[in-house]
């Protein structure tokens, strides 16, 4: 699966935006060169919300996604994105991107691997979830959490999960690995005060 994030509007054929019942999230085609899909979480109100691959649920999470055609066991998603400085996103939450089992608003949920940033944290973080949603995030070291573009890649394998940034190995992990196929999910959080704006303008996702 390959997504350019490109036009004037997001492939609903593709992707489904998922958001509380009374939804200010946005999740819109960017105004400006190479901008890519804007997630914009405002700071009040139901803010939170996700971009899932084929979501069908609108109002509240969809679990699991309808369609999961990535492996736990051997799957690598790249993507380029660049996020908000950290303090704007929540602090249980945040802004997270990758592979999940469901569309989850708030990178919740089972079977997880993903890479974002988390409210007020200063450096970028790995999320891994099992299957019972026991949950799993390392931002102990660099690289500083900035408001730059990178690329990320992720890979699931059979007993490691790992996080690239710019072609560097950042992070591996043997802990709550997910364990059942998986989608791919886009969110953002704000925190109460602050707006969040999310970009991604390139997302790939294949088995191995």
């Amino acid at each position: 699966m390959i997504e350019y994030f490109t036009g004037d509007s997001l492939d609903s054929k593709r992707w489904g935006i998922v958001t509380a019942t009374s939804p200010t999230f946005t999740a819109t085609m960017a105004d400006e060169i190479d901008g890519g899909l804007k997630i914009y979480s405002p700071s009040s109100g139901a803010h939170s919300g996700c971009v899932a691959f084929n979501a069908t649920t609108t109002g509240g999470n969809q679990s699991p996604m309808d369609v999961r055609p990535f492996s736990h066991t051997g799957a690598v998603c790249i993507f380029v994105a660049k996020f908000d400085t950290a303090g704007n996103y929540s602090n249980g939450d945040g802004s997270y991107i990758g592979f999940a089992q469901d569309a989850d608003q708030s990178a919740g949920g089972g079977n997880t691997l993903m890479g974002g940033v988390k409210g007020n944290e200063v450096t970028f973080t790995m999320q891994t979830t099992n299957n019972a949603g026991s949950q799993t995030r390392h931002w102990q070291t660099p690289p500083t959490a900035d408001t730059n573009w990178h690329v990320w890649r992720l890979e699931a394998k059979p007993t490691t999960a790992t996080m690239g940034i710019d072609g560097v190995l950042e992070r591996t992990s043997t802990e709550t690995l997910p364990e059942a196929k998986m989608g791919i999910n886009m969110n953002a959080n704000s925190d109460s005060t602050n707006n969040a704006t999310t970009y991604v303008r390139y997302i790939e996702a294949y088995n191995t």
